[in-house]
């Protein structure tokens, strides 16, 4: 959408702001859902959580019907047909790699790894202090 919406020669900087944004939003949300857990309990903060995304959502959809349609001279292209160009572009393959692996590790220490060492951390500890006597 930001594509088709920014002239050309400013299109790199916009889709360069709009990833910024989106990373800074998920660097946002950890500690965000964890304030809300912690406050409010995890079925009240899933609850919250889910109304912000179908708000998300709804103003997404505003958007799409505000934003102008493609030129007369664009050629149209399916999505199926999109998506088979893109997977067979090596340089679109090695970004989509690029960010599984940022995303695994970002969602991994953010979420996963708290909760492991909170679960195991102390427990392992006292182990290896009986262990050693």
């Amino acid at each position: 959408m930001i594509g088709r919406n920014v002239a050309p020669e400013k299109r790199s900087w916009a889709m360069g702001v709009a990833a910024a944004a989106g990373s800074f939003g998920q660097f946002l949300m950890v500690p965000v859902e964890g304030g809300l857990i912690g406050g409010v309990g995890w079925q009240n903060a899933l609850f919250i959580l889910a109304c912000l995304a179908l708000g998300d959502r709804a103003a997404r959809v505003r958007a799409a019907r505000a934003a102008r349609a493609p030129s007369a001279g664009a050629a149209q292209q399916s999505i199926g047909a999109a998506l088979r160009e893109a997977l067979g572009d090596r340089s679109f393959q090695l970004l989509t790699a690029g960010y599984f692996v940022c995303g695994f590790q970002v969602v991994f220490i953010g979420v996963h790894m708290p909760s492991y060492l909170k679960d195991h951390g102390p427990a392992r500890r006292a182990w290896r202090r009986r262990r050693w006597r």
